[in-house]
């Protein structure tokens, strides 16, 4: 598989362990979805709720924003995350 070879390629090349977990680091997954707002100018209503589930993040907004904008801003964060972000 092309990750092992990868994975082992760097183990070789840092002499450090190298796993991958099988949980995300939620903390860090609403920080980003924070960050993301901040830099936009969005103010939250309350804080992201995450959806393992379903691969998503909600956040609702204290003010509407246009549709270009939310759009930057939930692709920067899947591609940052791999999760969705749902913007209401």
């Amino acid at each position: 598989m092309l990750i092992d070879n990868l994975i082992n390629e760097l183990e070789q090349g840092t002499g450090y362990p190298i796993t991958i977990s099988d949980s995300c680091n939620q903390i860090e997954i609403i920080n980003t979805a924070k960050r993301l707002m901040t830099e936009k100018s969005i103010t939250l209503k309350k804080s992201p709720s995450i959806f393992l589930d379903k691969m998503s993040v909600q956040v609702v907004l204290a003010q509407d924003i246009d549709d270009s904008t939310k759009e930057e801003v939930e692709n920067r964060f899947l591609s940052l995350t791999g999760l969705n972000l749902e913007i209401k």
